[in-house]
């Protein structure tokens, strides 16, 4: 993985399940991660299973969800970290204007 996150950086991640309550469009975004043209965008974090849970585009706007994925499958994948995200609604995010139009 390039730009792998340390485990100070996942620790400040919100805690897994803390978004079940939020509108998707309001769900905060704190990492993306991309290989090819696949994305992740991730919301929360479960330490102790080491698992993400957020949105997922796989190179298809139809079949792109939310959901989880353990951090040691991006690990094989050698998904690379986006080190300049900056913490953004996911409806703020193009992934997430997509979505909104899907849904509409």
């Amino acid at each position: 993985m390039r730009n792998k996150p340390t485990d100070s950086e996942l620790r400040k991640l919100p805690p897994y399940r803390s978004a079940d309550n939020i509108a998707p469009e309001d769900i905060i975004i704190h990492m993306h991660f991309f290989w090819r043209d696949w994305h992740w965008y991730i919301a929360t974090y479960e330490p102790t299973h080491r698992v993400f849970f957020g949105y997922a585009n796989l190179g298809d706007d139809d079949c792109a969800e939310w959901g989880s994925v353990p951090l040691q499958e991006l690990e094989e994948l050698n998904v690379a970290r986006d080190i300049e995200w900056q913490p953004v609604r996911f409806g703020e995010t193009l992934e997430g204007q997509k979505y909104q139009r899907r849904l509409a």
